[in-house]
């Protein structure tokens, strides 16, 4: 009877843990659509908004609400520790670059935003559901991105390629 106790008391506190970084994983979820759909590609005026860096922020900024509120729990996984190694690593080899001015923007325009998406994943995929919904998303957007290259093609097409 007492381990019944303890595991439904650590089954709820997950679930608490889940529902903590909820608000988080609906905004990784739309980043995620924004990332793949590329919706200012249909409609060129979105892309002044910015919208996954809009997207990724209120993402980044819903998980640690739910960190300060004691909502979540910050995991450390193996990857995360890897990540962040490779990153360290990174950083420290920046000098020795040949192009150091190329070197650091690919570290804060390209490493970064991949590193901090890669981070919002691990914190916010705490279940199975969550990961399928994750792979709907990204199956949907392409859909949707497939779909209208074929409606427009005309439109949308330059000289020989697509734009």
């Amino acid at each position: 009877m007492n381990t019944l106790s303890s595991v439904s008391t650590k089954s709820g506190a997950k679930q608490s843990m889940r529902d903590g970084t909820t608000l988080a994983f609906g905004f990784v979820l739309l980043f995620t659509f924004a990332v793949f759909g590329r919706p200012e590609d249909i409609v060129p005026i979105v892309g002044l908004l910015h919208l996954t860096y809009i997207l990724g922020a209120c993402a980044g900024l819903a998980y640690v609400r739910a960190l300060l509120m004691d909502r979540a729990r910050f995991q450390w996984t193996p990857e995360l520790k890897l990540v962040l190694a490779l990153t360290v690593w990174f950083i420290l080899g920046v000098p020795f670059a040949y192009w150091r001015g190329g070197s650091v923007h690919v570290l804060t325009n390209v490493w970064f935003k991949t590193a901090i998406g890669f981070f919002l994943l691990t914190q916010t995929l705490t279940s199975v559901e969550r990961i399928r919904k994750l792979i709907w998303a990204i199956l949907l957007s392409e859909l949707i991105v497939t779909s209208v290259s074929i409606l427009l093609q005309e439109r949308l097409q330059a000289g020989e390629r697509l734009t």
